[in-house]
């Protein structure tokens, strides 16, 4: 058949006509199947978005609060290298106090040794007024029994007469007893006793002096021990206090070497969040060149959608068109 038969015609013409059928389905199927990808893909691009957000304020909360951990971590450092420098300070104090201690307890101790010198010394010459005032009281004893024996003596003397020979007559001739020896042996008495006395006198002043000395030597002594004993609680004091100040220098620097520790893991902490944060602006920035692409895909859709339903149009009116031509060829060949 040539191609001016009129069935060659409507041969050609169905075929062609199927194949329009062909490419408006598949048309409509690829539009269809765009949409469902642009939709899809805008609703991921938003989901995205969202997230993107989402990490970017977390990112930007945890990078402040790292900076505020990091801020406290400084000031947390300053502090413990202040309470170190107190500490010191304490403990130079302490040992200080500590050696003046042991000094107040050296002099102490020194002037102990010396009021117990002064007191066994004051005991010595104690004992040895004692003893004179006891001899001086033997002595004041000795002279009173002797002044009473010469007064006894004077005494019968006085009643006593003495033979000195005979009269003319015979008689036997007594006088009175010659009283001067034993007056004399009276005031050598009294004498004896008077200066016994005033030596005994003498005596019980010396004894109440070396008394005096050896109660205010005993108070010197007394006070010196209870310096001793309180220099040494003062010492006892300051040692606890050196201790104790020496462990609060341990403890302030193993605080400071924690702050320390604190601070570069906050600023180990500060550096991840920031890197965070950079890699958080970077989806966000991303994220949203991804919407522009959607909302440009999206533009370049409803353009091809716009086109394709006019292409459609086209194809149904030439589908018409042919169908109208096929009945017409049809009615030519009958």
């Amino acid at each position: 058949m040539s191609l001016n038969d009129p069935r060659r015609l409507i041969v050609i013409i169905d075929e062609l006509g199927a194949r329009l059928d062909r490419w408006s389905m598949a048309t409509t199927d690829h539009l269809a199947e765009a949409e469902a990808t642009q939709r899809c893909g805008q609703e991921s691009v938003d989901r995205t978005i969202t997230r993107t957000r989402t990490l970017h304020t977390r990112a930007f909360d945890d990078l402040e609060s790292t900076r505020h951990q990091r801020e406290h971590a400084n000031r947390t450092l300053a502090t413990a290298q202040g309470v170190v420098e107190q500490a010191a300070g304490a403990q130079r104090r302490a040992i200080g106090a500590r050696a003046s201690a042991d000094a107040a307890v050296s002099r102490c101790m020194t002037r102990l040794h010396a009021a117990e010198a002064e007191l066994a010394a004051a005991r010595h010459a104690e004992r040895e007024a004692r003893e004179a005032r006891e001899r001086a009281a033997d002595a004041v004893r000795h002279a009173q029994v002797q002044l009473v024996a010469a007064q006894n003596a004077l005494a019968s003397a006085r009643n006593r007469r003495e033979y000195v020979g005979k009269d003319s007559q015979g008689n036997d001739i007594y006088r009175p007893v010659d009283l001067g020896p034993y007056i004399a042996a009276v005031n050598a008495a009294q004498g004896q006793l008077h200066r016994a006395m005033q030596h005994l006198e003498e005596c019980e002043e010396r004894l109440a002096r070396a008394v005096e000395r050896t109660r205010a030597a005993e108070r010197r002594v007394e006070s010196c021990r209870t310096a001793v004993r309180l220099a040494e609680q003062a010492r006892a004091v300051a040692s606890g206090a050196a201790s104790w100040a020496a462990e609060a220098v341990s403890s302030a620097g193993q605080a400071r070497a924690d702050a320390s520790s604190a601070v570069a893991a906050a600023a180990a902490a500060e550096e991840h969040a920031a890197a965070q944060m950079t890699h958080a602006e970077s989806a966000l920035a991303a994220s949203r060149d991804a919407a522009e692409h959607c909302v440009f895909a999206h533009g370049h859709f409803v353009d091809a959608d716009r086109d394709a339903s006019a292409a459609l149009a086209l194809s149904h009116g030439a589908r018409q068109d042919m169908s109208g031509r096929v009945d017409a060829l049809h009615d030519f060949d009958a």
